[in-house]
């Protein structure tokens, strides 16, 4: 005869029947939620992999830091929800500033840029101003000071 359908017990197994695995690490079964024991939470910045460089004929294109900033967002291939969730920002604000109509926090950036997987507001940044010729310049003279104090003691 037949099992017929009496709610949903009846399509799981009972209790002393449940299927048993091996956690991986010692060799003992376990059973149902204690086989999730070892996995990690993906839900912090820390855990993300490193930002990349795009194209900068895209950083190029953006008008002011205001599109660098939505660029980084539209690349990152996640909603809009998903970041103010992650970045613990309201929704209402997070659509007002990508309309430029509210302040974007600076301390959120570094985290905005890490959870997108892209840094494009820093290449904005680097190609609008002279700040990586001016790095340039004081590390070389900074190299050059060094180099003569030891000099100067041998």
């Amino acid at each position: 005869m037949d099992r017929m359908f009496t709610g949903p017990r009846a399509f799981s197994n009972p209790p002393d029947r449940q299927p048993r695995s091996t956690n991986g690490n010692d060799g003992q079964p376990t059973r149902g939620n204690d086989r999730q024991r070892g996995q990690r939470d993906f839900g912090g910045v820390a855990e993300m992999p490193e930002p990349v460089f795009i194209d900068m004929a895209l950083v190029r294109m953006c008008k002011d830091e205001l599109d660098a900033v939505n660029l980084c967002i539209d690349l990152s291939r996640m909603s809009d929800e998903a970041l103010c969730g992650k970045l613990g920002i309201d929704k209402g604000h997070f659509s007002r500033m990508r309309k430029g109509r509210a302040h974007f926090p600076t301390a959120k950036r570094l985290a905005l840029m890490w959870l997108a997987g892209n840094w494009a507001p820093i290449q904005y940044e680097i190609d609008r101003t002279p700040i990586l010729d001016r790095l340039k310049q004081q590390m070389s003279v900074a190299r050059n000071d060094g180099f003569s104090a030891w000099q100067g003691a041998a």
